[in-house]
């Protein structure tokens, strides 16, 4: 079973990825590979990852600004406040693609290693050049 984790804002690992900073709020080692959380920034016109899939659940929650958001078939845009719920296996990418800022919360089960791939991949990320 693993411990209780209590983590302050300024505790969280960062990882800076191009026009996006990411602080590691729940890692996988912390939860036995249960549950991750991380808070995204995402820069003004970052194009975000390519559409993928993976075998976790992810939930977004768009803290700041507005995200734009495939999710299968649907694109939708997102403002402060929406949530959106991505079962297993199901295509997904986001963006931010206004001129301002855009924070998220994305949590995701079971923990499938976003944070080692954010370590490894900082390059994967695309972004528009603003």
């Amino acid at each position: 079973m693993p411990a209780t984790t209590v983590r302050r804002a300024q505790d969280g690992e960062r990882l800076d990825i191009g026009p996006t900073r990411n602080w590691v709020l729940l890692a996988a080692q912390e939860s036995d590979g249960f549950l991750g959380a991380i808070e995204m920034e995402l820069g003004a016109g970052f194009a975000g990852p390519p559409e993928h899939r993976h075998l976790g659940l992810d939930l977004w929650y768009v803290l700041d600004g507005e995200v734009a958001v495939t999710i299968g078939a649907e694109r939708t845009t997102l403002g402060v406040g929406d949530v959106a719920f991505i079962p297993r296996a199901i295509t997904h990418a986001f963006a931010n693609l206004s001129i301002g800022t855009a924070r998220i919360l994305e949590v995701d089960t079971p923990k499938t290693g976003t944070t080692p791939r954010l370590r490894t991949r900082p390059s994967v990320l695309p972004f528009n050049g603003r």
